[in-house]
């Protein structure tokens, strides 16, 4: 990858980050920032799919609550939800970090 690319790439991540950053200030409810949030990141990366999972405070499970991805109206539909050490992203809970 040359400097340029480097640079250009890196112009486009920033630029992402800005306009979530708006967003997020703008709208202040969830269900309304984390779709677009999904979006925003698919659409600018280039990301075949972007999923937001978060973990419900009462059972510790781990719930799908936006995606942005083909079929996302389907998956959301199902309520995905996976318990902890369940699946490549209930592995990457209990250590803090992403798989």
């Amino acid at each position: 990858m040359t400097r340029r690319t480097t640079l250009a790439r890196r112009l486009e991540q920033f630029n992402l980050i800005n306009k979530v950053g708006r967003d997020a200030t703008m709208l202040l409810d969830l269900p309304t920032l984390l779709p677009r949030a999904a979006h925003l990141i698919r659409d600018s990366l280039g990301y075949q799919a972007v999923l937001v999972v978060l973990v419900d405070q009462a059972s510790g499970d781990l719930r799908l609550v936006a995606a942005a991805a083909p079929g996302e109206a389907a998956l959301l539909a199902d309520g995905l939800s996976r318990a902890p050490n369940q699946g490549l992203i209930g592995h990457g809970l209990p250590a803090g970090r992403p798989w």
